[in-house]
């Protein structure tokens, strides 16, 4: 049963994104999965991070949180499964675990203090996701 959600990169990530520094690999497996997804997305700080990130999840059979193409196309063909985060907020007001409003807000924190490169805002959230097709208009969160 995979239960791990990996929210924190295993090598390295900038301060200024709010991780702290460097957390050493923990097996040669571990190793030769960071340096094949730093093959496939490329080696600067952002993609360092969603590699170590895929790298910790294949390795323990986890799963990761990542919203770049690439990276989900990368860890998808080698079996990691994979959520983005506003699908997770989706499934959080499906459930009714999290409010709309809270919702909208964790998009623009995520956006302004992480550095996420979202299809839409706070604002758009809910329009983004229902064109998508991932609001139950039937879910408890969403009744009026």
């Amino acid at each position: 049963m995979r239960s791990s959600v990996v929210a924190v990169s295993i090598l390295r990530c900038p301060t200024s994104r709010g991780c702290h520094g460097w957390r050493p690999v923990d097996s040669l497996n571990e190793l030769a999965a960071f340096n094949y997804y730093i093959r496939v997305l490329g080696s600067d700080d952002r993609n360092i991070g969603e590699a170590s990130i895929l790298a910790w999840a294949e390795t323990r059979s986890g799963i990761a949180v990542v919203d770049d193409n690439a990276a989900v196309t990368a860890a998808r063909a080698r079996g990691v499964t994979v959520r983005r985060s506003l699908g997770l907020l989706c499934h959080g007001l499906n459930r009714a675990t999290l409010t709309m409003e809270d919702a909208r807000a964790l998009v623009d924190d995520l956006r302004v203090s992480g550095g996420a490169r979202f299809p839409c805002d706070g604002a758009g959230f809910e329009r983004w996701a229902e064109s998508n097709g991932l609001l139950s208009r039937d879910g408890p969160a969403l009744k009026p």
